[in-house]
């Protein structure tokens, strides 16, 4: 037996020079295939470069680049690359603590992280990489805002802004804590300021209709419904003793005779009339006014002030009382709601809390779902359905009641009053008022002539190379709009970018577009479950609209890794407990750290990081895969015919294309990682077990090295080069084809039972073939992927349908 070779630092180094130098991970462009080319997007979330990656980035990159590999090694062409989220606060907190301009300090940061991410031998093609805060990238969001606003989709208008007076800026959610400015600790409130919005409520319908087609977790499309909150009901207006008229909306109104109180934004023009000459009514509104969107769509605490206003009832005319609430958003529905403290959770509780009556207008098995009405006038005795089609007609002329669709999503705010983002393509003229500017003027440059010192208004009103320009419509003397574009921006295209980055007259080419898109799967956190993935599918959508985009979704699979914990926490700086992938690979190696990240828990799992002896059993398996393969001579001997091979030469290779074709589907359909794992030792035991011996031995040796060492590609790609080589051949493995099956070796005493929890696979058994079907349901039932599933849950049957090959367990909330 020779001395082992193989050194993962020195090797996995030369290794990746190699791929470097021969481009092997490159994509073509459209133009170099056929329509009938088969292609593959596989793409993982823009990362924002923070410094350093995490082991949160190790998994999301590794996973991806199991997908990737597996899909080359299909014969399909794969687009996988790399870019940088790179506008953003981080930066320009940084600028200011550090005295240095966010360029050189997010230069900096992407160079780390490159050399860290090529280190894990991540198979990205590096040519087409790209950056958000670089000219040649944000000159196409500019680019795209000028259309939207040619076709109506920009908008500016009022909103509500985090103002800090002592600083004389807009501060972001994310600086404000506890009605403060976290660094200076002066005083925030609520101001109206005139903003740019995109109008992603015209795409409100499509966004949820659009998620049925979508191979996406359940759990990521109930969370967009909800962003999205599309709700059927009625509008009808509540006149005030005054005369003003007052609306509201209401998926309810079979409640009506119910009301009790009415509540009001503290933003509603009506609050802020009355409070004009109500003190107390003025001080709460502004106590109210420091708290974030945020803060008071999830606060528990539900807090009110009675106004001196009142309301007549529009069916019975009685007297309601107003009050203003921190609970109800002016942008959201009307700004006021009805109080039916009998029939709502919330309205219930806020009536205890203010003595208000409460009164009970519907019979039904809970007082909190439609049943028929009690004490309602004529309307009494009558459905809530058929109610609810009385009452909208009866007060179609008095209370101007309609049916309507209303939706929880927003507008995008558009506009952040910082530096180190896109600068908005508009001027401000005295002439001719907010005008876009022209595409030959793109890109519209951030200045370099800035300070930042955290205080005041941005630092773009202080650059007057910046702001002076002449009007693009009339020629006279202008200014600048200093506001710049949300960083979601920047990751609502990026995809469609890497397509065609280097393309200086176009965003990319929609021939590129039609030959690579929808992306196949997106790899990504589920802390993006809402904004980024609503605001890219919008995006997608307006893109489509513009005759650029090819599909009506960006992304047809999704799948959200768990995160990496230590000490049960989330690693992260602040609470000390990262674990640096550099350490680990300087120990044992990527692949290594490749392994352990794909093993240690199915991907939706969260990972619990213990220490190194996970890397350690990680890389003691490769080291024995190493020292089993090295004694073998290469031979070109094919393998022989099934029938002259003996029983046990028979049995492995039965066991090896058994592996093969379960990995194959874990690959292909499940995107069961953590399974390739233990399918690739319990294949290792099985080889190591096995007696070669003559006349056949090299041969089988051979075929199933050769077969070995392809499926392990994927996962450890440097050791599998190294061995490929190693086995006699040229080029990359990660070309070679993956392996095939051979039928006959597939056919065995045993069956392959698919198990379904509510329609989704959650697990593979392999059963003796006389099986009874009593016999598959209870291991079904026992099989350990399968309980996570059916804990807290309540079992309502098992079915074995006619074949026998799939056990459909079907269960409900406990």
């Amino acid at each position: 037996m020779s001395p082992m070779t193989y050194d993962p630092l020195q090797h996995e180094v030369n290794i990746q020079e190699r791929w470097m130098k021969e481009k092997a991970f490159r994509a073509p462009f459209a133009k170099e295939m056929t329509p009938a080319t088969p292609t593959f997007y596989m793409l993982v979330m823009l990362p924002y470069p923070s410094g350093r990656i995490h082991m949160g980035h190790v998994r999301n990159y590794t996973l991806g680049d199991v997908v990737a590999r597996f899909q080359r090694m299909r014969g399909k062409k794969v687009m996988h690359t790399m870019g940088w989220d790179s506008f953003g606060l981080p930066a320009e907190n940084a600028a200011i603590q550090h005295q240095i301009h966010p360029a050189i300090w997010t230069r900096k940061n992407i160079a780390d992280m490159k050399k860290q991410i090529q280190r894990l031998g991540i198979s990205y093609d590096w040519d087409r990489e790209l950056a958000s805060f670089e000219p040649a990238y944000y000159r196409w969001n500019q680019w795209f805002f000028l259309q939207m606003w040619k076709r109506g989709d920009v908008f500016r208008a009022l909103r509500n802004v985090n103002w800090c007076e002592a600083l004389g800026t807009v501060l972001a959610n994310e600086q404000v804590v506890d009605g403060k400015d976290e660094r200076t600790g002066h005083p925030v409130v609520q101001k109206p300021m005139e903003q740019y919005f995109f109008a992603i409520t015209k795409y409100a319908d499509e966004l949820i209709e659009g998620l049925e087609s979508l191979d996406w977790p359940e759990n990521i499309k109930a969370m967009q419904r909800h962003w999205i909150g599309r709700s059927a009901g009625a509008r009808l207006s509540f006149e005030l003793i005054s005369g003003v008229r007052i609306s509201v909306f209401t998926t309810r109104i079979d409640t009506l005779f119910g009301v009790s109180f009415l509540a009001l934004s503290t933003e509603h023009p009506v609050i802020q009339e009355a409070a004009q000459s109500d003190p107390d009514l003025a001080s709460f509104c502004q106590t109210i006014g420091k708290q974030s969107r945020e803060e008071r769509l999830t606060s528990d605490v539900k807090l009110g002030h009675r106004t001196r206003l009142q309301a007549r009832h529009p069916m019975t005319g009685d007297l309601i009382p107003i009050f203003a609430a921190n609970y109800v958003l002016m942008d959201y529905g009307t700004g006021a709601v009805m109080g039916v403290p009998g029939h709502d959770e919330r309205d219930e509780a806020f009536a205890l809390k203010y003595q208000l009556p409460i009164v009970t207008v519907i019979e039904a098995p809970t007082r909190w779902e439609p049943g028929v009405l009690i004490h309602s006038g004529d309307f009494s005795g009558m459905t809530s359905e058929a109610a609810s089609h009385a009452l909208v007609k009866a007060l179609a002329q008095t209370a101007d009641a309609e049916w309507m669709l209303t939706f929880k999503l927003k507008d995008w705010g558009l506009s952040r009053q910082r530096y180190w983002g896109t600068p908005i393509p508009t001027v401000h003229c005295p002439q001719c008022g907010v005008v876009p500017e022209t595409e030959d003027r793109l890109p519209v440059l951030l200045p370099e002539d800035i300070q930042f010192s955290g205080r005041g208004a941005s630092p773009l009103t202080t650059s007057t190379t910046f702001l002076q320009v002449a009007c693009p419509e009339c020629g006279t003397e202008a200014r600048r709009e200093t506001d710049t574009m949300d960083t979601f921006v920047d990751s609502s295209w990026y995809w469609l970018r890497y397509l065609d980055s280097k393309n200086t007259t176009q965003a990319f080419h929609p021939d590129e577009a039609k030959a690579w898109t929808p992306v196949d799967l997106y790899i990504g956190g589920v802390e993006h479950a809402t904004m980024h993935l609503i605001y890219a599918r919008y995006f997608h959508k307006v893109l489509r609209d513009l005759g650029m985009a090819h599909a009506d979704e960006p992304f047809q699979r999704l799948i959200c890794q768990g995160m990496v914990l230590k000490d049960g926490f989330k690693m992260s700086k602040s609470k000390g407990n990262i674990v640096d992938p550099d350490d680990v690979i300087e120990r044992y190696g990527a692949d290594a750290l490749r392994l352990f990240m794909i093993f240690a828990s199915p991907i939706e799992k969260e990972i619990d990081w213990t220490g190194f002896e996970g890397i350690e059993g990680a890389a003691r398996f490769l080291k024995r895969v190493e020292r089993l393969i090295d004694p073998h001579t290469p031979t070109q001997a094919s393998l022989p015919l099934l029938s002259r091979l003996s029983p046990e030469e028979k049995k492995l290779l039965s066991k090896l294309h058994q592996t093969l074709h379960r990995m194959t589907d874990d690959l292909e359909s499940r995107y069961s990682f953590n399974t390739l794992v233990s399918s690739l030792m319990e294949l290792l035991n099985s080889i190591q077990e096995h007696t070669f011996s003559s006349p056949h031995a090299d041969a089988v040796r051979q075929h199933v090295w050769d077969i070995f060492v392809r499926l392990l590609a994927p996962t450890a790609p440097h050791l599998s080069e190294y061995l490929w080589t190693r086995l006699g051949h040229s080029g990359f493995v990660a070309h070679a084809p993956w392996p095939s099956c051979i039928p006959e070796l597939l056919v065995t005493d045993e069956i392959l039972v698919v198990v379904q929890v509510n329609g989704k696979v959650r697990a593979r058994l392999t059963l003796p073939s006389d099986s009874t079907d009593t016999a598959k349901q209870e291991a079904a039932l026992r099989c350990a992927e399968v309980q996570p599933w059916l804990q807290g849950k309540t079992l309502v049957k098992v079915i074995v349908p006619p074949g026998g090959k799939i056990v459909s367990v079907v269960v409900k909330d406990a």
